[in-house]
């Protein structure tokens, strides 16, 4: 999970700024467009740990309706050069590294899974499966697999842009870095009787980006985050008191660091109409924390959590939260 490559980062104290992972932007469901399909109640919970969704869905025809349903997962770069990894919550998985599953009615769906390997939206799939090669660019597994790849077919990889081929020594030929991107969708029929409510439910882990530090100070940063989270004068106070403090008492576990969590809600958009009753809980995770978002009329209901409550609501734009926390609290 995200909290173990943290751990990798050196994240256990006080650490340099440029240890990061980077956050990959997740969302809900998608449907096929049917008139008659609304969807009556979205109740989203976003945290660190776990994103939850529970849809209420009605179909208002006298007809059952059959239509596909998918979720897709985040686009999977290779890490960089520079060493900044996507932050994956699953890194044993090849393919469901967000640990994602849906329920219908309480029940668990069988879900298809369609993958493919890009670059630059180039289709490349067929080429590293005649290698055997797995599609997912950070996988242990795939690192193997390239070991074993034939030097005669290097040249091929690299022209497609699949690799860099990194030179060797005298008793090694090089080796070769993945280049590629992974898109991934899970997908199923659902059938929705009519005149019925059917409620899905699915959870995963969130692929959420943690730097050791607090960065967004630093220019050109503060002005890409005042306007990606709305930082204001409270929150970047909250910020140097939480820095102060730990300055104060030099307390391993106060060290602040940032998380940064993106969420794609103008998907919800996609079926009739809007949705009837849309609910957000956001978790902090811990009372010291903070969080700046741009999101308007959240209110507080807890010592974590924050809530949002909207009747006929359309969505028309995208949710990223900046927490900003002490360390012991992603090492939990």
């Amino acid at each position: 999970m995200w909290l173990a490559v943290a751990a990798g980062l050196g994240l256990a104290a006080p650490a340099s700024a440029n240890d990061s992972t980077a956050e990959l932007a997740t969302g809900g469901l998608r449907l096929v467009q049917d008139p008659d399909i609304r969807m009556d109640s979205e109740d989203l919970f976003l945290s660190m740990k776990e994103i939850r969704v529970r849809y209420v869905f009605h179909n208002t025809s006298d007809q059952p309706k059959t239509v596909l349903v998918a979720f897709p997962l985040p686009p999977l770069p290779a890490a960089t050069d520079g060493g900044v990894a996507p932050a994956m919550p699953s890194w044993t998985s090849e393919t469901n590294f967000l640990d994602f599953s849906t329920e219908v009615d309480g029940k668990p769906v069988d879900m298809s899974l369609q993958e493919k390997a890009t670059v630059l939206g180039i289709d490349q799939t067929d080429l590293l499966k005649s290698l055997g090669v797995p599609l997912n660019p950070n996988g242990k597994a795939t690192s193997d697999a390239l070991e074993k790849v034939p030097t005669d077919r290097w040249r091929e990889l690299e022209e497609r842009g699949l690799v860099q081929v990194w030179p060797g020594s005298s008793d090694s030929p090089g080796e070769l870095h993945q280049q590629w991107t992974l898109e991934a969708i899970y997908y199923w029929q659902q059938t929705f009787p009519p005149n019925q409510d059917v409620v899905v439910t699915h959870r995963y882990r969130p692929s959420v980006g943690l730097t050791s530090g607090i960065t967004f100070e630093q220019q050109p940063e503060a002005g890409d985050y005042a306007r990606r989270f709305c930082t204001d004068k409270a929150f970047l106070g909250g910020v140097a008191k939480m820095q102060a403090e730990w300055k104060r008492t030099q307390k391993d576990g106060l060290y602040p660091v940032e998380a940064r969590l993106d969420y794609i809600l103008k998907t919800g958009a996609n079926w009739e109409g809007t949705i009837g009753n849309f609910r957000l809980v956001i978790d902090k995770g811990t009372p010291t924390g903070l969080i700046s978002t741009c999101l308007d009329g959240l209110r507080k209901i807890g010592p974590t959590q924050f809530e949002l409550v909207r009747k006929d609501f359309e969505p028309t734009g995208d949710i990223a939260i900046l927490f900003a926390l002490p360390i012991s609290a992603v090492q939990e």
